[in-house]
């Protein structure tokens, strides 16, 4: 997942978190504006220096690290032509951007370019409400803008609140609406999108449209049978591999992970909850090369493991006292359920997890995948080809990744199969499948399913975790926890090259939400939203 869409994510849920229930008068020490038509007001720090401020278009500058800041409303009848001009307002010239890279949290979508010549990066997150679209927009230099926004710029997007004069959030309100929109979403990127919906312990709703599978015999239709990249909602499983140890009395959540395996530092005192909940303050490093294509072998998780912590010796904070999104506390995890287990860690995932479920159609790798699940091909626009290859490459001497793309056609290439490391990103399967793994999450499993895990442990996963200063984490053990519309959610998101997928819990309703696709920036929170909506108890 590219590094400014997870940070953009994360940066999100950490504010949605700790702001809902602020006051707006108390945010910060900043300045609340309000539209003059009365449809939003957000806050806009001290560190923010108005330059332009007028209905529907305000700007500030960021002198540190130097970005412009933008706080956008642009009538418009679609949401791309909303986009395209707030592009044009911000005197972005459109000819010159190459994609970055997407992705969509609660009721915002998100994406970033680089203008051709690397001299400029743009970023841009918006919601479209009753024929307008809203948007928050920074501009910068890549070396302004590297990885993560900036904290007064989430502040700003956190501190958004619409009023009733915005309108509706325009989103599907019917089956057929959904299934349109799906359909148009897939269609208009040449990929698919898959939808499952789960309720009281039923599989109520399936749905797929569009291209899921490219090969040597053509272009496919997508069906509920096509299989997807779940990214990192893999960790969840993960999660609940360590949850089946803690059940059996051989892993404790507090117990330091050297316990359990000898030589990972010691002195740092990371303990497993830590490594759930991403407050271990093990470095971030990048993850992104270490997959394998047409079925060659990855490094064993402990190879791996040896490997990050030779390179990467230092902490980013004490554990414990701060959370940030990683991959490597997962691989940590991982490696613990080898050695805690005896078992390889995805035959433990097999046997404990996806076999007792019913998750027939998932695996590790696409070789094991049965014969009748095709895996869909991974969609990405042709002007990210130099990038991807290049940090595919990474610690690759044969530089096997250059046979990564299997095909071009229109702007677009589409990518061979391939697997992800393991722990942190490595499922394939059907949304169906999810929709199991969601049930039983929910403590209602599929009729004849197991529970896997007591609902106590599921109660536990879910629960709210601070920092060691008795602050309030975005997390709980593995589960990222917010609101949607006030409503509590409990959810995982999955990106990277050719990926997007959600799975979302609604405690309240019982209900859970998969929606994946193998194709970035369609929509997924959007889908997942209206699916909700539509199909809870009583509306269908």
């Amino acid at each position: 997942m590219n590094r400014f869409v997870r940070g953009l994510i994360m940066a999100a849920t950490v504010l949605a978190a700790t702001l809902a229930a602020v006051s707006c008068a108390t945010l910060g020490t900043g300045t609340r504006v309000s539209d003059p038509q009365g449809r939003f007001s957000f806050e806009a720090g001290t560190e923010l220096s108005p330059r332009l401020q007028q209905s529907g278009f305000y700007q500030y500058r960021l002198e540190n690290p130097g970005i412009d800041v933008y706080v956008t409303a642009a009538p418009a009848a679609a949401e791309e032509k909303g986009v395209e001009d707030v592009l044009d307002r911000i005197g972005v010239d459109r000819a010159r951007l190459v994609f970055d890279g997407g992705t969509s949290f609660g009721d915002w979508r998100a994406m970033r370019w680089r203008l051709a010549g690397g001299d400029l990066v743009v970023a841009l997150a918006y919601q479209a409400r009753g024929g307008t679209v809203y948007s928050l927009a920074v501009v910068g230099t890549p070396e302004a803008m590297p990885g993560d926004p900036p904290g007064p710029v989430m502040r700003v997007l956190a501190s958004m609140r619409f009023t009733a004069a915005a309108g509706r959030l325009d989103r599907p309100s019917t089956r057929e609406e959904l299934e349109r929109a799906v359909l148009q979403a897939a269609e208009a990127r040449s990929a698919s999108i898959s939808v499952a919906v789960v309720r009281e312990g039923h599989i109520v709703y399936r749905f797929a449209a569009g291209t899921g599978r490219r090969d040597s015999t053509g272009a496919q239709a997508a069906t509920p049978a096509t299989a997807y990249h779940w990214g990192s909602m893999t960790k969840l499983v993960t999660a609940t591999a360590i949850m089946r140890l803690v059940e059996q009395g051989r892993v404790s959540l507090d117990a330091p992970v050297d316990r359990y395996l000898p030589g990972f530092p010691a002195a740092p005192g990371i303990t497993v909850r830590n490594l759930l909940t991403h407050s271990s303050g093990l470095a971030e490093r990048e993850a992104d090369h270490l997959v394998s294509f047409n079925g060659s072998t990855l490094p064993s998780l402990g190879q791996v493991l040896t490997s990050y912590l030779e390179e990467s010796p230092t902490l980013a904070f004490k554990p414990g006292s701060d959370a940030a999104y990683n991959n490597w506390n997962f691989l940590v995890l991982g490696v613990l359920v080898e050695r805690v287990s005896g078992k390889p860690y995805e035959e433990f995932v097999r046997d404990e997890v996806l076999r007792p479920l019913g998750m027939t159609h998932s695996a590790f790798r696409f070789s094991e995948l049965p014969a009748d699940t095709p895996l869909a091909t991974p969609v990405i626009a042709a002007t990210r080809e130099p990038e991807l290859i290049s940090i595919l490459n990474t610690g690759r001497p044969g530089k096997d990744a250059d046979t990564a793309i299997g095909g071009r056609e229109q702007g677009l290439s589409f990518l061979v199969d391939f697997d992800i490391l393991a722990p942190w990103g490595g499922l394939e399967g059907t949304a169906e499948d999810v929709a199991r793994f969601l049930a039983m999450s929910m403590g209602t499993p599929l009729p004849g399913a197991p529970r896997v895990l007591a609902p106590g442990t599921l109660a536990s996963m879910r629960k709210v975790q601070r920092s060691t200063s008795g602050r309030v984490l975005p997390w709980g053990l593995g589960w990222m926890l917010g609101r949607e519309q006030g409503e509590e959610v409990i959810e995982h998101g999955g990106g990277g090259a050719g990926i997007e997928c959600l799975m979302r819990i609604y405690p309240r309703r019982q209900l859970g939400v998969v929606v994946m696709g193998n194709v970035e920036n369609y929509g997924a929170a959007r889908i997942t939203a209206a699916a909700a909506d539509i199909f809870s108890a009583g509306s269908n």
